[in-house]
């Protein structure tokens, strides 16, 4: 069982009425004891990926789960 698994996520915003993809079709699976750097260039969507893989934002859509749940 992972630790953390990210399901074909996507995170959605709303912009003068249009919406705007940040993130689409992510999928990452982190396993317990597992070190993970993600590296990505600036612009690329690290501060809507991580509050997601901290469980602190949701995905829209997608399915996140720490330990199977």
């Amino acid at each position: 069982m992972s630790l953390i698994e990210l399901r074909s996520i996507g995170k959605t915003y709303k912009s003068a009425g249009l919406d705007v993809d940040v993130l689409k079709d992510v999928s990452l699976r982190i396993e317990e004891g597992e070190s993970v750097r993600i590296i990505v260039p600036s612009g690329a969507a690290n501060s809507t990926l991580l509050p997601i893989l901290g469980f602190l934002g949701l995905p829209t859509p997608g399915i996140s789960l720490l330990y199977g749940e």
